[in-house]
């Protein structure tokens, strides 16, 4: 009944706040006699009170430590002393005026006995009559009190229950503030349920899973806890008698109060039934991280990977408590360890290591904040773990007092401390201690999972929210300050909130429920054990330190692999062969019926055309081999000899991949040029390879017309029919002779060439790469590369089932897309042919109603490129983001869930099919293994689509020099963030790269730039023999390529691309930034679209040029005011700019960037980088010189 009234009265007071103007409110906290953190905590409390408009007095005694001013002018404070002038209190200092000062030298030094630290502790509670007796008997503070007005009280409940009866006399509402584990005496005498059964009592030292020893022993220290607060309440009464007639006694006020707000996190308490108005609040204190003192920042970004250990006992406890011969220890251990060490301490100190920085003063919160922090080495007390946990710092705990030592035991427990006895420890047991914790990932992977559980609170409240909000509630005729005024939307949502939370508990009730009964049949079925292992398990073996270290896969080869090496099949020419006698009447290639091109109204009035589309028509594997053969006839018909060039620009078709094969029949040389090259890159390879036939396509014509005025070599075009409209061939340029590729087939079933088998190292293609410097290269490949790939290929890919299907999408004459085709080809899977026009439902060229190719052809696997996997990525999580509270809620359970069972080697096959059947649909619904590759995919990203769309992703490493083949992450791999292991065709060698500091002797792991060494390795680059000599060498009998690339190799083989050499900038300061990475972590930001940075070794910081999102700017946009505004004047919008850089920022550091690799500054740049304005490449990868050109005067005014 006691909660029934302020639930009727809440609706009336919110109807109120919409009725009046905001009133400030006056707030009492009145501390204990030692307040020590509880007193910082709630320094940074009352400011954001008072920044809410509300005043906060604070009533506390005099101590012996340094207070800072009150940092805003609505708080006020009133120090009370003690008259001690004749020493009659222990632990005051002996003068008239007393204060507090408890000897931690002499309560804290080592060898003390726990009684003997209790016979202490217990001096201070005799004082406490006598300075309740002096309190509530002075009448002028009362009045003084009483004419401040206030309208609530927070009192400090430890130890301080003789102010209970003055905020009762003042008739002020009460809110207890609790300031440690919430179980011990008093709070069992709260209306809160803390059973002993699990919430182990205020130094036991007991975890939640106690024995029944242990229950038992805690069940008693709950009764001799309360036992000692009633007795020490007994004692005040008469006090408050004498005082205060008529006030009740201590204890039963302490039943009464009106709320807690309790400074502990759920994460470092045990479950209990709280009332309503009980609210944790753990890591109240915390504020934003500041910058570092310049010299201190520097001195830390100076410890580069290693990083820094953070050392400090806290604000209240004076180091001097730690003996000489523990410090001594301590320096002997930090000196044989590689980090840099920061250090409160005091006095004068001998034979401090080099790589030791001691200070008497440390700003602990924005060290820890730091991305160089690596380890925190503390005493346990609640603010520092807080603080540490909050920013996801692993432990190494010294507990020296009071709660300390159960805290340690939590954190033991949640993997995030090692424990450290200062009384025993010696410097070598120092060293394993601080070695364990720096080098076990596991600490860190568990502080970054409590660091999230922190923040991620149901009502997505701060701590300082929470409590302000209840502070408020209580006061009953304060009205809300506007700061925390709620529309009826947020209301609205703030419903949905508890909803949700509803939700997820029922669905975690039904997941246990069946979990529990499912498990022994999915442990037995599933053989979760074997996953594990082969994830575990090493993939690469170390063949060679000659030269670098050389590491070659140790992973079986495929049935496939080892009928070609049998069979002899060391061309293109005989392994495509090979494929039609294996698989003859099989479906082969599948392109969509295309019906008409219909105009579609939009919603916004706007007229497109879309595409009304059928079903996937197929060609057998005799059919494309009969069409091969006939094309490949006809160019002999039209003048082309073996070894003759033929240039490919086209999209991505299947007549494209029968030309190609045609081509090889011939013995023809592909030159491969990206549809989506620029006119001078098209001409600049056309004309270096001297090609007078080209194949391209209707959509290609109009552009190919431009380029034909710049490669007077080209005398013959073939062009790919559109099945819908004419093409227009009138105009060209004389001489030139243009024929529709259907006619070319059609010449070739008249014509008698026999066909022109190529030898193995003839050149089969020469594939023009994408170009990110400069103009591209043309990389030659013979028949011999590509089919040492191919057997690689398929060793990668596995087991083959009879419903596997292939989409392709991507440039053919990427290598990657055009090594998979063939692959899919050489096993038997079908292709079908789709474009990112048309690929989904939602795609821009899909008529309303008309499935997507996805939704029509289901592939079973795909390969992506990490552009495409980052839009899939922003576009599921905008998905959910607008799904509402209850949606948000059931994915990230489901999410979390399924994610749990993988990590422990299951498959959710049940959740798979429910909760994530609609992503799924996304690419089609059976989508089983999905390949990525041509750039470096965020770890982030990689999780989480692997876990939404069920799949493995298996990662890629390779370059056109290498036929695509340098690593691959195996299916069973269930890391993120690396590259995989060497393919069976290709060797990986890391050589020092001395420049940037990395070296194969590096540890844990070898370091080095990365070189591959095979078969499959091309001949070189075209015309090129400087470039040829500066990246190919020959070692050991095979030909090398040097990538430029840095990587390291793992435990398990596994490679870890770590930097590029020519992505590497050094700062002012000798930072050196990865541009790539910082690019790749920043991408995952839903506000960019696509982004460069630039780093000028003149400056201390780099900058950014942003292509942003136009949904999440339009946002913030409307957020400033400014919805009004165009796309290109929000980019230009200073305002905006700064508000975006804020996000952006945000977002690096959430994603442990360091410091300097945050852009400073950012542009905003409204164009969308495409290949055709040179800013990328075919590819999309950057073109940085380009970028930075294009983009000069902006870079130059962000460094102004």
């Amino acid at each position: 009944m006691r909660y029934l009234f302020p639930s009727i009265l809440l609706p009336l007071v919110w109807t109120t706040i919409f009725l009046q103007n905001t009133l400030a409110a006056r707030i009492l906290v009145i501390h204990a006699l030692y307040s020590g953190s509880p007193l910082l905590t709630w320094r940074t409390a009352g400011e954001y009170f008072a920044q809410n408009g509300h005043h906060v007095h604070y009533l506390r005694w005099k101590d012996s430590h340094h207070h800072s001013p009150l940092p805003h002018e609505n708080m006020t404070e009133t120090v009370l002393t003690v008259n001690n002038k004749d020493g009659r209190f222990s632990y005051l200092t002996k003068e008239k005026e007393a204060g507090f000062d408890i000897p931690f030298d002499l309560l804290l030094q080592e060898g003390m006995s726990y009684t003997r630290i209790y016979y202490e502790s217990m001096k201070t509670y005799s004082m406490f009559y006598s300075i309740c007796d002096d309190l509530l008997g002075n009448k002028e503070l009362i009045r003084q009190l009483r004419r401040m007005d206030f309208h609530l009280a927070i009192v400090d409940l430890v130890g301080n229950e003789c102010t209970l009866p003055l905020t009762h006399h003042l008739g002020l509402p009460t809110v207890g503030f609790w300031g440690m584990q919430f179980a011990s005496g008093e709070t069992t005498l709260t209306t809160a349920f803390i059973p002993p059964s699990h919430a182990p009592n205020l130094l036991t030292k007991f975890g939640s899973e106690m024995t029944f020893p242990q229950r038992m022993v805690n069940t008693f220290a709950y009764v001799v806890s309360q036992a000692v607060v009633r007795g020490q309440c007994w004692i005040l009464s008469g006090v408050v008698k004498k005082h205060l007639p008529g006030s009740p006694e201590p204890c039963s006020l302490i039943k009464e109060l009106n709320g807690m707000l309790i400074n502990s996190d759920h994460i470092m308490d045990t479950p209990q039934l709280l009332p309503p108005t009980f609210i944790r609040i753990g890591g109240i204190h915390i504020k934003k991280a500041k910058p570092l003192p310049k010299e201190l920042d520097y001195w830390m970004q100076s410890a580069g990977d290693d990083g820094v250990v953070l050392f400090g006992v806290g604000y209240t406890i004076n180091p001097k408590v730690l003996s000489k011969r523990f410090i001594q220890a301590f320096f002997q251990a930090a000196k044989r360890l590689p980090q840099k060490f920061l250090m409160k301490l005091e006095g004068h100190l001998e034979n401090v290591p080099s790589n030791v920085k001691i200070m008497s003063w440390i700003p602990q919160q924005d060290v820890l904040a730091h991305n160089a922090t690596r380890l925190f080495v503390n005493h346990c007390g609640l603010q520092g773990v807080t603080e540490a946990l909050y920013h996801a710092v692993p432990m190494v705990g010294l507990p020296i007092f009071l709660d300390q030592g159960d805290y340690l035991v939590k954190l033991v427990k949640h993997g995030v401390a090692i424990p450290l006895d200062r009384q025993t420890a010696t410097a070598e047991v120092i060293y394993q201690t601080l070695r364990r914790a720096l080098n076990n990932p596991s600490f860190k992977h568990n502080a970054k999972r409590l660091s999230k559980l922190m923040k991620d609170t149901p009502d997505k409240l701060t701590p300082q929210e929470r409590a302000l909000q209840l502070v408020e509630y209580l006061g009953f005729q304060i009205l809300l300050s506007k700061h925390l005024l709620i529309p009826w939307p947020e209301r609205k949502l703030g419903i949905m909130g508890w909803a949700a939370l509803v939700v997820v508990v029922i669905l975690r009730a039904m997941t246990l429920l069946y979990d529990v009964l499912t498990f022994p049949i999915y442990l037995i079925s599933q053989k979760p054990w074997r996953r594990l292992r082969d994830h575990k398990e090493s993939k690469a073996q170390l063949i060679s330190s000659k030269e670098g270290v050389t590491f070659r896969a140790t992973t079986p080869i495929s049935k496939i692999h080892i009928e070609m090496e049998n069979g002899g099949i060391d061309t293109l020419t005989k392994m495509f062969s090979y494929a039609v006698r294996r698989n003859g009447t099989k479906r082969c290639l599948g392109t969509r019926e295309l019906f008409a091109e219909e105009e579609e109204m939009q919603k916004n009035g706007k007229v497109f055309k879309k595409f009304a589309m059928g079903d996937y028509v197929w060609r057998s594997y005799n059919d494309v081999d009969t069409l091969a053969e006939n094309f490949g006839k006809g160019l002999r018909s039209l003048g082309l000899k073996p070894k003759d060039k033929i240039g490919i620009f086209a999209e991505t078709r299947a007549e494209w991949l029968i030309a190609a094969i045609g081509c090889f029949k011939q013995n023809l040389t592909l030159v491969t040029l990206y549809s989506t090259l620029g006119e001078d890159a098209v001409a600049h390879g056309l004309n270096e390879t001297e090609c007078e036939f080209v194949l391209t396509s209707h959509d290609l014509m109009p552009k190919f017309y431009y380029v034909l005025g710049k490669t007077p070599t080209v005398k013959h075009i073939i062009f790919m029919e559109d099945p819908l409209k004419t093409t227009e061939t009138t105009g060209y340029r004389e001489g030139v002779d243009i024929h529709p590729y259907c006619e070319v087939v059609s010449r070739g079933t008249k014509a008698h060439f026999a066909p022109s088998p190529p030898e193995p190292e003839d050149v089969a293609i020469i594939m023009y790469t994408s170009g990110s410097t400069g103009n591209p290269k043309g990389v030659l490949l013979s028949h011999s590369n590509i089919i040492l790939a191919q057997m690689a290929f398929c060793d990668a890919l596995g087991t083959v089932k009879d419903d596997d299907v292939y989409i392709g999408y991507l440039p053919l004459a990427h290598v990657l897309e055009l090594m998979c085709e063939a692959t899919s080809f050489l096993s038997g899977i079908p292709i079908g042919y789709s474009s990112p026009l048309t690929m989904t439902d939602t795609s821009s060229k899909i008529k309303r109603g008309c499935k997507g190719d996805t939704g029509v052809l289901r592939p079973t696997i795909m390969t992506m490129v990490p552009l495409i996997v980052d839009r899939i990525y922003k576009g599921i999580q905008e998905k959910v983001s607008e799904s509402g509270e209850i949606g948000k809620a059931v994915f990230k359970f489901f999410y979390d869930y399924r994610l749990k069972w993988y990590y422990r080697g299951y498959k959710t096959h049940i959740v798979d099919k429910i909760a994530f059947k609609k992503l799924r649909h996304l690419v089609g619904g059976r989508v089983r293994i999905i390949a990525c590759g041509g750039a470096p995919l965020c770890a982030e990203t990689h999780e989480f689509i692997r876990n939404t769309l069920c799949a493995p992703l298996v990662q890629g490493y390779g370059l056109t020099e290498t036929a695509a083949c340098s690593t691959i992450s195996m299916q069973s791999d269930m890391s993120t963030g690396r590259a995989g292991v060497p393919f069976g065709c290709c060797d990986i060698r890391l050589v020092n790269w001395d420049e940037g500091n990395y070296r194969v002797t590096d540890k844990p792991f070898p370091r080095g730039e990365i070189c591959m060494g095979g078969h499959n390795v091309a001949l070189g680059y075209y015309n090129l023999p400087e470039a040829t000599e500066k990246d190919f060498f020959e070692s050991d009998g095979r030909r090398w390529f040097r990538s430029g690339d840095i990587g390291e190799i793992q435990y398990d083989g596994v490679v870890k691309i770590i930097d590029r050499k020519k992505d590497l900038v050094k700062l002012q300061a000798g930072e050196y930034v990865s541009l790539g990475k910082v690019e790749s972590e920043l991408k995952t930001c839903a506000i960019v679209e696509n982004i460069c940075v630039y780093g000028d070794s003149t400056k201390n910081f780099c900058v950014a040029l942003v292509v942003p999102t136009q949904k999440p700017l339009t946002a913030i946009a409307t957020k400033l005011g400014k919805a009004n505004l165009s796309f290109q004047q929000m980019c230009a919008d200073p305002e905006i700019t700064n508000a975006v850089l804020k996000v952006l920022q945000t977002h690096g550091a959430s994603c442990k960037l360091i410091k300097f690799e945050i852009p400073g500054a950012l542009t905003l740049c409204h164009d969308l980088w495409t290949p055709d304005m040179g800013l990328v490449t075919a590819a999309f990868k950057l073109k940085r010189k380009n970028i930075q050109d294009h983009y000069q005067s902006d870079i130059n005014r962000m460094y102004a």
